[in-house]
């Protein structure tokens, strides 16, 4: 009958569980057992209520270790508890964004860095944090762990391509796949209505400085969505025929 019932027990021992203790909980509490005022409890620490507040929030990062003795012995902490309590609440403030081997090895198996830099995307290669941070944010990800190489064969130009430079490619067709996402072209693929706009194109050759956008917004109303996106080294893609295909991706 114990076996029976000890999942319950643990569930509402879980339940029954105090809150985090933190620093500021510890020192209110501390005052109200002593009927104390925070001016008061100062003074007997010899602390400025500014700093007091500043570890108390973990807003101070920078503090006088003595100060801490302080504040430990005030509540009657041991003073490794307290530290850990002070740690904590400095992290909550100021989180730290730790790049873990697992991360490096990702990116470096995913990424051609020094094109990336070179095309000016990232500031270097070895700052992996500010890489992480560039990247996620160009692909839409939460989580660098999120990327993925695209799932189907793109139709490009042939040429002579080398296998190294699938790196390359598969970062830009995703880079594109977000940018058509975040598009999102609302007009259906018409075949029909492409077909009907194919002998007007060539008029729009005539205006140098509006032609190519005119065209481009004539697309869109046919269901094809037309980007272009930074050229990268190593890509080889060969322009126009590259760039309409890719647009097909979006539909």
């Amino acid at each position: 009958m114990i076996d029976k019932f000890s999942d319950i027990d643990a569930l509402l021992s879980g339940l029954m569980k105090p809150d985090k203790q933190t620093l500021q909980a510890l020192f209110d509490k501390k005052l109200l057992e002593l009927d104390m005022a925070l001016t008061n409890a100062c003074k007997l620490m010899d602390i400025q209520p500014r700093t007091l507040k500043g570890i108390l929030s973990g807003s101070q990062k920078l503090v006088d270790v003595t100060n801490l003795a302080k504040l430990a012995n005030f509540l009657q902490l041991p003073k490794e508890q307290l530290l850990k309590l002070y740690l904590d609440v400095v992290e909550e403030n100021f989180p730290t964004d730790t790049i873990t081997p697992d991360k490096i090895h990702f990116i470096k198996e995913n990424f051609d860095l020094a094109v990336l830099r070179k095309a000016g995307l990232i500031d270097n290669i070895t700052d992996f944090a500010h890489i992480e941070k560039r990247l996620t944010a160009r692909l839409g990800l939460k989580s660098i762990f999120e990327y993925r190489k695209p799932s189907m064969d793109i139709a490009f130009s042939s040429g002579n391509f080398k296998a190294e430079n699938n790196l390359t490619r598969s970062y830009w067709i995703n880079a594109a796949t977000v940018a058509f996402k975040e598009i999102d072209n609302p007009y259906p693929y018409s075949r029909d209505e492409l077909i009907k706009l194919f002998p007007q194109l060539r008029w729009y050759t005539t205006n140098v400085d509006q032609g190519l956008v005119d065209v481009v917004k004539q697309l869109y109303k046919v269901g094809i969505t037309v980007i272009f996106q930074q050229s990268l080294q190593t890509l080889q893609l060969r322009g126009r025929r590259s760039t309409l295909i890719t647009s097909r991706v979006s539909r």
